[in-house]
């Protein structure tokens, strides 16, 4: 089995979550060879650092970039000439939490996740969209590929799917970014001859998007979407103990391989929960883990009642669907009665007159106004999910 990373740039954080990620990896698949793909200048930064022995070889490729977001980007699209036999590509942000060598029998010449976890193409998340227009490019209806886990079989298709994703990408990044998701969704859609394969979910958790933290138990690997600006806590931790001891122990890697779900060692959930649970991504919070543990005693209920059908209580609703049959939901809001993704929306006053026994209730939201009638007749078990700063 052969696993690709690629990186590019000076010895920074990307570097340590580069090897935290080769790390776990290495843990699970032993017998595994893990190459780095990087560029001449990148490579000579990081040959005398010992951690690089994380990885068996390095193949190194020169670029026409000195931007390393481009030379790294650049790489990657040529990856699949630059390595002979089946492989799987990583990105730096992933933590490989099971093994990964069930990717390695699909019948397939290329293999990837569901973006986001759903595959629809949102033209507010991907800014770049224009390409569509300015290109004549094309995607796929409900199946817009991540590009953080792939595998590539050792095949002619595969091949020419490689030069067209370049191709694409060298039209993109002269006009618009370094970014090569699209053109590379654009390239799978254009070849029709080749076969594609949908990898499950737990085989790149997107932890930023999916609303089901049940899923995370479960899951093959995590991926976290990292930036500068935003690093889980539990990367931080890595960091920190990577740049102290020069590794991470075998049995700490192991310890945290069981993890359920990427909770900090500050008994909060990290950001990127947070996100999943219910809040705007923009909002620097935390929430307790009490607040956890007050989750899991609402869904014991008979029924669950959800106060809010807007962003927050629509994020519950997916969260909670991780835990409940949908029957056993209810969502509340006096301003809205349209269906919410299948679950019928009743009033406060109608919730009240008709409330089941044994039902609990969540209001989301920090600002979320409840009918004053809540105050006095609400007799049944009730959390207020809100920030706290």
């Amino acid at each position: 089995m052969k696993f690709v990373y690629v990186l590019t740039g000076d010895k920074n954080i990307y570097f340590g979550v580069t090897i935290i990620s080769a790390l776990f990896l290495r843990r699970l698949h032993r017998d595994a060879e893990i190459i780095l793909l990087t560029d001449t200048r990148s490579y000579h930064l990081y040959r005398d650092d010992s951690l690089i022995r994380a990885f068996d070889r390095c193949v190194i490729m020169d670029t026409p970039y000195t931007d390393p977001l481009y030379s790294s980007r650049f790489i990657r699209c040529n990856m699949r000439k630059l390595i002979d036999g089946d492989m799987v590509y990583l990105d730096s942000d992933t933590l490989p939490r099971k093994s990964l060598s069930e990717i390695f029998t699909v019948r397939a010449d290329l293999a990837a996740a569901l973006n986001h976890n759903k595959g629809i193409f949102d033209p507010s998340v991907e800014p770049e969209n224009g390409a569509l227009t300015s290109f004549g490019w094309r995607l796929e209806q409900n199946r817009y590929l991540n590009a953080g886990v792939q595998f590539w079989k050792d095949t002619d298709n595969a091949k020419r799917l490689s030069e067209k994703w370049l191709s694409n990408w060298l039209m993109f990044s002269d006009s618009r970014s370094h970014h090569d998701q699209i053109a590379f969704n654009a390239a799978v859609c254009s070849s029709e001859a080749m076969r594609i394969h949908v990898l499950d979910n737990s085989y790149n958790l997107q932890i930023k998007s999916c609303t089901q933290i049940s899923q995370s138990a479960s899951a093959h690997l995590w991926h976290y979407y990292m930036s500068d600006s935003d690093i889980p806590a539990l990367i931080r931790r890595y960091l920190s103990i990577l740049e102290k001891d020069k590794t991470l122990s075998e049995e700490m890697i192991s310890e945290e391989q069981k993890r359920d779900v990427p909770l900090d060692y500050q008994g909060h959930l990290n950001k990127h929960q947070i996100d999943v649970l219910l809040y705007k991504e923009t909002a620097p919070i935390t929430i307790r883990e009490k607040m956890l543990d007050d989750l899991k005693e609402i869904v014991k209920h008979k029924r669950v009642a959800v106060f809010g059908a807007g962003l927050s209580g629509s994020m519950t609703h997916d969260f909670l669907t991780g835990y409940l049959p949908a029957k056993k939901l209810i969502i509340i809001d006096d301003a809205r009665t349209e269906p919410l993704k299948g679950t019928e929306i009743i009033t406060t006053d109608k919730f009240l007159s008709d409330t089941p026994q044994g039902c609990g209730v969540i209001v989301c939201g920090r600002h979320q106004k409840l009918n004053p009638r809540l105050n006095t007749e609400l007799t049944i078990p009730l959390i207020r999910l809100q920030y706290v700063e």
